[in-house]
């Protein structure tokens, strides 16, 4: 006898590729950012989306220029900024 599948695809927000996610497997991501009012003022707020695997390598890779992600086994989460010397001084 065969086997009906239902299969779910979800759009990357960044690159806007379409790509085949694992039934509740869906990826968002929250980033600081703005949410600007119907007048024009804005505030600051976490702007939320959905993002692909490629991208998340690609964020991981630019942020890791900055600020240090870790997550460590029995040991919680280490997040840093990476200061950068000065060279001109």
């Amino acid at each position: 006898m065969s086997k009906v599948t239902t299969r779910y695809y979800q759009k990357c927000e960044f690159c806007h590729k379409e790509y085949e996610v694992p039934v509740g497997g869906m990826q968002s991501i929250s980033l600081p950012g703005y949410y600007i009012k119907d007048y024009g003022s804005k505030s600051t707020s976490f702007v939320t989306g959905t993002i692909c695997s490629d991208c998340v390598q690609k964020m991981r890779e630019k942020l890791g220029e900055f600020v240090k992600l870790n997550e460590v086994a029995y040991g919680g989460n280490d997040f840093e900024w990476i200061e950068k010397e000065n060279k001109d001084e």
